[in-house]
């Protein structure tokens, strides 16, 4: 009988060659190229989104505290105080916008922790308990203080930040990524003392250089002339990224809750610059105010000015209420006008 002859047969492969693992690999490579910057774009979104929720709702509670105080929140005394509850809502309280907001954003115990039923101008700062709940305040943060492409809200050390003369020593204290306009002018943003107040030559007015906030503010609605959709009210402030934790940035060193400074309120006389190193915001900004030619813009340091972690634009609350994006691009006159309540100048519809 004839027999088939036999032929070996051939193993089968069960694993990739060299060559070919190097080719998925690299395949895979490629694919994690192409989808991170979409994936890291739409975080951003997403962070950018949130930070203009943030806005928002301080629109929103400066709105309600005109309606239930019959002012906008005033912006207090200066970087060396903090809020107190004694103070009330108009000339005497102590403490800024972030402070006065607290009872409009379901924070009312905090605001009101520490009465003792004596100001600032009654005389002596707080003492005891009072003091301890100052200290709180100060180390208490709000998630939507902060942006969410910058930092986390949680307490960084003090740095060299002023002593605060209504609350005890604290190791850190929590501060903000979004600032009031404070109109045009840098001396807007002086210190008021307890024998300043007590001076019969003191008056808010002449701090008063067009902003809504200001050292002891009381600005009501009626008194922004040029309508509440075209006038600033609070936006994302300008930071160099080296400082974000530091607390020695001078546009960053007080409490959220501290009284008018350039820590809780910025110029709209000078460019917005995206955070970067300062020294090179302050080569941006010199250029860009020299090809404007607007007044005034040239005498600006970036801790005076708004600006963002976001790569392109920049936030913006009117004070409507309504928030804005607002490229790095736009007219530096458009950008001033809008940050005076009172300047008289239309504005196109198109100008932002």
């Amino acid at each position: 009988m004839n027999r088939r002859p036999s032929f070996p047969v051939p193993r089968r492969r069960t694993a990739f060659t060299l060559v070919e693992l190097l080719v998925v690999i690299a395949i895979i490579g490629l694919l994690i190229g192409l989808l991170l910057p979409a994936v890291n774009g739409a975080r951003e979104a997403m962070r950018q989104k949130q930070c203009g929720n943030n806005l928002h709702q301080i629109g929103v509670a400066f709105n309600t505290h005109e309606s239930m105080r019959g002012t906008f929140p005033t912006g207090g005394w200066g970087e060396g105080y903090v809020g107190d509850p004694d103070g009330g809502y108009g000339r005497m309280q102590t403490g800024g916008w972030a402070y006065n907001i607290l009872p409009y954003v379901e924070m009312k115990p905090l605001h009101d922790a520490g009465k003792d039923g004596q100001t600032a101008v009654d005389g002596g700062n707080q003492s005891g308990p009072q003091q301890d709940a100052a200290a709180r305040l100060i180390m208490t943060a709000r998630e939507a203080m902060n942006c969410p492409s910058r930092r986390r809200p949680i307490g960084f050390e003090v740095g060299d930040m002023v002593q605060v003369a209504n609350a005890g020593e604290v190791s850190t204290v929590v501060r903000s990524d979004y600032a009031t306009s404070a109109g045009w002018a840098e001396g807007a943003l002086g210190e008021i003392s307890v024998s300043d107040f007590k001076s019969d030559s003191f008056s808010p007015a002449a701090y008063d250089v067009g902003a809504i906030t200001y050292n002891a503010s009381e600005t009501k609605k009626s008194q922004i002339r040029d309508g509440l959709g075209q006038t600033y009210l609070a936006g994302e402030k300008f930071m160099d990224p080296q400082q974000y934790r530091t607390g020695t940035f001078e546009g960053d060193r007080a409490s959220m809750y501290a009284g008018h400074c350039y820590s809780v309120a910025r110029s709209a006389m000078f460019v917005p610059v995206p955070d970067m190193p300062n020294e090179e915001a302050q080569i941006r900004m010199d250029k860009e105010a020299e090809e404007e030619e607007a007044a005034g813009s040239n005498d600006g340091a970036p801790y005076m000015t708004f600006g963002s972690a976001h790569p392109s634009i920049w936030q913006v609350s009117f004070a409507d209420g309504s928030v804005h994006s607002m490229n790095y691009g736009m007219s530096l006159k458009i950008h001033q006008l809008l940050g005076h309540r009172n300047d008289g100048e239309p504005i196109p519809a198109d100008a932002y």
